[in-house]
C-alpha cells in the first residue's frame, strides 16, 4: 500500500487493492489440493455403544455455566459487526434522500439531481448530486463526477461496506478503505486535467471548495480530503511504466499464502473430526446411547496400517458384539463417592488398542473430567477380559478404539 502511494497508475492500483482485500478475505475459505493421491489420515469410525453410569446425589448450585470466553468474543464481534451495518445502512439512507429531495433531470446521458443546498457534489450508484449553484457555475465539477459513475466508483465502496462490516475490528481494512477513496479521487482528478482543464484553476476549486460543505460518507463525490496529496499527485510527473514489474514481486508471497492456508485447511480439518468424535453429547440416563467409535488405525502381521473398512470380522466381546461391552462396563462400574458428594458428573473418553491376540493395552484416557471418574472409567477397562480379535484375509489385526464413558447424577 505504501508502495502504491508513491505511483501515478491510478486505475491498476485501485484494482490491485481491490483485488489483493479480497484475496486476503477469501483465501482461506478456498482449498486446492496439491498433493496429488493421498491415503487419509482422518481416523475411520465404528459405531459402538457408550457406557452411561449414572448415581443418585444433587448438583451444587454453583456449577452453573457461565459465559465462555468464546461466546464473549463472539458477542463482541457481532456486535461490533452491527454497529458498522447500522452506519452504513443509516448512511445510505441519508444519501437517498438527499437523491430523492432535489430536481431531476438528464444531461449527457447521466441522471442529475439538482438541490438547493450547498452541499457538496457527489456521486452514488449512476446518479449524480450537485448543489444548483455548482450545476450552474461550476461545470468542471460535472465532469469530475461523471468520471466517478463511469469509473463504477460507488461499487468499489459498496464491496468495502461489506468488508468493513465483516471485518470491523481489522485497522488495514479501514486504512485500504481510506487509500481506495483516495484513488478515486485521483482517478477523477486525472480525468478532469486529462479533458484539457486549467491544472491551477482545477487546484483553486478545490481549495475553495475544501470548507463549508455537507458530504456523505458512502458516496463518491467532489472530495476534498487529504486536499494536499490530490494536489500534489496532479503536479507529479507520470509514473515509468516499467514499475508496474514491481508488483510481479507479490507472486511469491500469495503463493506462500496459498500454501499456507492449504495445509492449515488439511489440518483443520482432520482436527474436527477428530473433535467431533469426542464432542457428542450424553443421551438419556435411561437409554443406550450408540455415538461414533473411532478407530485409529488397523494393523495386519507386518504392521502397516490398512483401511478398517478391509476388516472382514470385527473384533467380538464375550460372543456378542460390542453391545456386550458396554453392558458389561455398565454391570461393573461404580460411581465414586467423593464425586458424588462433589455433584461432579461428566464425560470420560478413553482409547484401548483390542491386539493381535485379543488383549486390551494401551489403554488412557484422551479427555478427562475429573479425577475420581477418569480412575474409575480406567479401572474397569483394565480389568475388562480379553476380546476375540478381528480379522483381515484370514489373518488377525490390531484394532485401536476411543471409547466415551458418561458420568450422570440424578
Amino acid at each position: 500500500m505504501l508502495f502504491m502511494r508513491k505511483t501515478t497508475f491510478f486505475t491498476f492500483n485501485r484494482f490491485a487493492l481491490l483485488a489483493g482485500s479480497l484475496l486476503c478475505i477469501l483465501l482461506p475459505l478456498v482449498h486446492w489440493d496439491f498433493s496429488g493421491t493421498v491415503v487419509s489420515n482422518v481416523i475411520p469410525t465404528l459405531t459402538l455403544p457408550e457406557a452411561v453410569v449414572s448415581a443418585e446425589g444433587g448438583i451444587p448450585d454453583a456449577a452453573g455455566k457461565g459465559i465462555s470466553w468464546l461466546e464473549a468474543v463472539s458477542g463482541i464481534y457481532l456486535l461490533g459487526a452491527f454497529a458498522v451495518l447500522i452506519m452504513n445502512i443509516l448512511s445510505i439512507i441519508q444519501t437517498c434522500r438527499m437523491i430523492a429531495s432535489g430536481e431531476h433531470i438528464q444531461k449527457d446521458g447521466f441522471k442529475v439531481t439538482i438541490v438547493e443546498a450547498p452541499v457538496a457534489s457527489f456521486s452514488f450508484l449512476g446518479h449524480i448530486v450537485i448543489s444548483r449553484e455548482d450545476f450552474t457555475t461550476n461545470p468542471v465539477i460535472m465532469t469530475h463526477e461523471i468520471s466517478h459513475v463511469k469509473k463504477y466508483h460507488s461499487l468499489d465502496v459498496l464491496l468495502f461496506s461489506i468488508i468493513t462490516v465483516l471485518h470491523w475490528y481489522n485497522p488495514l481494512v479501514w486504512l485500504a478503505r481510506a487509500e481506495l477513496k483516495m484513488l478515486h479521487e485521483y482517478e477523477a482528478d486525472d480525468s478532469v486535467i486529462n479533458q484539457g482543464v486549467n491544472a491551477a484553476d482545477y487546484q483553486l476549486l478545490l481549495v475553495r471548495k475544501a470548507v463549508g460543505e455537507h458530504r456523505f460518507r458512502l458516496a463518491n463525490g467532489f472530495n476534498h480530503t487529504k486536499l494536499s496529496n490530490r494536489i500534489t499527485m496532479m503536479m507529479s510527473e507520470k509514473t515509468n511504466g516499467w514499475i508496474r514489474l514491481a508488483y510481479v514481486a507479490c507472486v511469491p508471497l500469495l503463493a506462500c499464502m496459498l500454501c499456507f492456508c492449504t495445509s492449515n485447511k488439511q489440518t483443520s480439518e482432520t482436527a474436527e473430526q477428530t473433535e467431533d468424535a469426542l464432542d457428542t453429547e450424553p443421551q438419556d440416563i435411561n437409554e443406550v446411547a450408540v455415538i461414533g467409535f473411532n478407530s485409529d488405525s488397523t494393523t495386519a502381521e507386518d504392521d502397516e496400517p490398512v483401511p478398517f473398512q478391509l476388516v472382514e470380522v470385527k473384533p467380538m466381546f464375550q460372543g456378542g458384539d460390542a453391545n456386550n461391552f458396554s453392558k458389561w462396563v455398565n454391570a461393573h462400574m461404580v460411581y465414586p463417592q467423593d464425586a458424588k458428594d462433589a455433584g461432579k458428573q461428566g464425560r470420560v473418553v478413553l482409547q484401548f488398542t483390542v491386539n493381535k491376540v485379543g488383549k486390551m493395552e494401551n489403554i488412557r484416557v484422551l479427555r478427562g473430567c475429573y479425577q475420581s471418574l477418569d480412575e474409575e472409567a480406567l479401572r474397569v477397562v483394565k480389568s475388562a477380559p480379553e476380546w476375540k480379535p478381528g480379522m483381515m484375509e484370514g489373518k488377525a489385526v490390531s484394532v485401536t478404539y476411543t471409547f466415551p464413558i458418561v458420568f450422570q447424577l440424578r
